[in-house]
């Protein structure tokens, strides 16, 4: 017992980590159940971490720095418990969201104490990455007609492979960060080749959701990182990726980086249907606007199949209403009102550049729903609020 409590720590850092690398190995072909594995794992986390540091732990959730927070878990709360839905689906998707929140409490609470290192975190995230795209590769090369393969809805990892861009393009910005972070020469290669063979996923996906949020975030770290070198470095990867995406060109209509521009034959198809269900949200929204449906809401009201809203803020709405949607923009807020954009550390560049790449992202895709994403971003949060204390 003696070795086990003088290692505490390494032994907690060591469960975190594994807990991040293994994340988007549990989301498979069902996000409702993916989303459940992945919140369970991370109540289990918290449970560990709580058995652990008992009152230690305890005492840093009770800050009052925390008492919005509470606040809008209570909303989250309400909203579930007076769904005029399914009462357990509700509780599960409540349950979910809750995850997310306690990641964030103990990622605090371990970075505070040093336990977890953020640069470790972002290095497991970018090996992740890359071993999904090994993964596929040979997948690729094992195929006899791999051009002919359903690869959008084939993957084990995931029913649809443009949200899975989502988190790749999150672990793209952390290899983009770690080629500027580490100065020796032979790791600034490795991870230049890795950023590559991430962003080649990304083009070759499909996703434009993932276009425009890697571009945003792109535009905005490379505009305030303000190096030549580095905005030479991230071109010279998107000429090359954009190549190697193309050695990959499938027969499926919705792969590759020209899929956009053969969609414009009305709206709705340009948007995949996105249009259609925006509309019969808004109408299910105005039914309970004030509090909205709970958890699941989406996947209950079977809106044309589709298990989340395509769209973070009407997924905040239809859940949680629009008591839910105002606490969310008063956290939001709280959070962007102290960077100082003038003088950010690079670390801070970076993370927002993250943050807005999901933010612009899941305006038109599943960011608000998916398990996978609100946990990394409840990380990415997290980090910039430990470093302002």
């Amino acid at each position: 017992m003696d070795f086990i409590k003088e290692r505490k720590d390494y032994i907690i850092s060591f469960f975190y980590y594994i807990y991040v690398f293994s994340v988007s190995f549990m989301v498979d072909g069902n996000s409702f159940s993916s989303n459940y594995n992945i919140s369970c794992w991370g109540g289990y986390l918290f449970v560990l971490v709580l058995c652990v540091y008992k009152k230690l732990f305890i005492s840093s959730l009770l800050s009052k720095k925390k008492l919005f927070v509470y606040l809008f878990m209570f909303v989250i709360l309400f909203s579930a418990i007076t769904t005029p839905l399914d009462f357990n689906q509700s509780l599960i998707g409540l349950f979910k969201i809750y995850s997310v929140f306690l990641f964030g409490f103990l990622t605090l609470f371990l970075m505070r104490k040093h336990i977890v290192d953020f640069i470790v975190v972002c290095n497991i995230l970018v090996f992740a990455a890359l071993t999904h795209v090994l993964i596929i590769l040979h997948l690729w090369f094992s195929l006899l007609s791999p051009m002919d393969y359903d690869w959008v809805g084939g993957l084990y990892f995931s029913n649809n492979i443009r949200n899975f861009t989502d988190y790749m393009s999150i672990c793209f910005f952390c290899s983009l960060f770690l080629i500027d972070f580490y100065k020796k020469y032979t790791l600034k290669i490795f991870f230049i080749i890795i950023s590559i063979f991430i962003l080649t996923f990304i083009l070759w996906s499909g996703s434009r959701t993932a276009y425009v949020g890697v571009s945003i975030g792109l535009i905005f770290y490379l505009y305030f990182l303000k190096s030549n070198y580095f905005n030479f470095l991230v071109v010279f990867m998107i000429f090359c990726s954009t190549l190697f995406s193309l050695y990959f060109a499938t027969n499926h209509p919705s792969l590759g980086i020209f899929r956009a521009y053969s969609q414009l034959n009305n709206v709705d198809h340009f948007s995949s249907g996105r249009i259609s269900v925006y509309e019969k949200v808004l109408e299910y929204f105005s039914y309970y606007p004030v509090w909205g449906y709970g958890g699941e809401a989406i996947r209950q009201l079977n809106i044309y199949g589709r298990v989340q809203a395509h769209n973070s803020i009407l997924q905040i709405l239809i859940e949680f209403g629009l008591v839910g949607l105002i606490c969310f923009l008063i956290l939001f807020y709280r959070f962007f009102s102290k960077l100082n954009l003038k003088n950010m550390q690079q670390k801070e560049l970076f993370i927002v550049a993250l943050l807005l790449n999901v933010f612009s992202s899941s305006i038109f895709n599943g960011g608000a729903y998916y398990g996978v994403i609100l946990i990394l971003t409840s990380f990415f949060v997290v980090a910039i609020c430990t470093d302002k204390k």
